[in-house]
């Protein structure tokens, strides 16, 4: 976590990698793995928070790709709604 919080930007391929690199407003990419279900978390994460340009499928995409920083302004309203749904299904969950 201090790794992420510190850096500048992030590469990773891992969910807690992207959750961190979000909730700490870093810039990042995430490189899909290779076997497809590894991916299913991040890229609903990504696609709720309109983020599905972070992924790079192939060395091509990163060497199209600019190091375009992320506006955390319109991604912000987005995760506390992700946030909001998931505390409320968890309450339910527990009644």
């Amino acid at each position: 976590m201090t790794l992420i919080n510190s850096a500048s930007f992030v590469a990773t391929n891992s969910f807690h990698g992207t959750a961190f690199s979000i909730n700490f407003e870093k810039d990042f990419f995430f490189f899909p793995h290779i076997i497809e279900n590894l991916n299913s978390r991040q890229t609903t994460l990504l696609s709720r928070l309109g983020l599905m340009s972070r992924i790079i499928e192939s060395p091509t995409d990163l060497i199209l790709r600019k190091l375009e920083r992320i506006s955390y302004d319109d991604v912000r309203p987005l995760l506390n709604n992700v946030i909001k749904e998931s505390q409320a299904f968890l309450l339910k969950s527990i009644e």
